[in-house]
């Protein structure tokens, strides 16, 4: 954890699973969070979902959540469900060197692809300085709707409700 005033950096590094446990590892932080990926090796489905179901616990009204390096899977869940206060920086995509040739992972800031596609995908290989070819994911472009789009509130319409009657019994004779 790095805290720079307001704002308190948590990097995960090694395998994102279930056996994390969240409420220590953001424990005792106040003000804003960014929640930094580029560290995590190995992501398992349930820790995934773990993680983003203990974010959104963590949301309230003087904090807001970022994430850097998110992986493709968590925009995913965040496009199929958006949490108002968690806002994600950047996402990890695949890239390939054709210099090298082989596969890299990439970090592209996602407030440049939203406002210049084509720059925002110049990434260079960190091994030999050539550009990558950046295989882009169609979830970026889900997200960013979803986290573009207004919250809507849906009124609660009154419904008429019948509820059956059950007849009593009559009244039993006195004796």
């Amino acid at each position: 954890k790095i805290v720079d005033g307001n704002v308190t950096r948590v990097r995960l590094t090694g395998r994102l699973s279930l056996n994390i446990r969240w409420r220590k590892v953001f424990d005792n932080i106040d003000g804003e969070i960014v929640v930094d990926l580029s560290g995590v090796t190995t992501i398992e489905t349930s820790g995934l979902q773990s993680l983003d179901v203990h974010l959104r616990t963590l949301i309230g009204s003087d904090r807001s959540i970022t994430i850097d390096h998110a992986p493709l899977a968590l925009l995913e869940r965040l496009a199929q469900r958006p949490a108002k206060g968690i806002t994600v920086l950047s996402a990890t995509v695949a890239g390939h060197c054709a210099s090298c040739g082989v596969a890299r992972s990439a970090s592209i800031r996602l407030d440049h692809y939203r406002d210049d596609r084509a720059r925002s995908l110049l990434v260079n290989c960190k091994r030999c300085d050539r550009r990558l070819e950046i295989k882009v994911d169609p979830v970026i472009d889900r997200y960013l709707a979803a986290a573009a789009a207004p919250a809507i509130a849906v009124p609660v319409a009154a419904q008429e409700v019948t509820v059956p009657l059950v007849p009593l019994a009559p009244p039993r004779p006195r004796s």
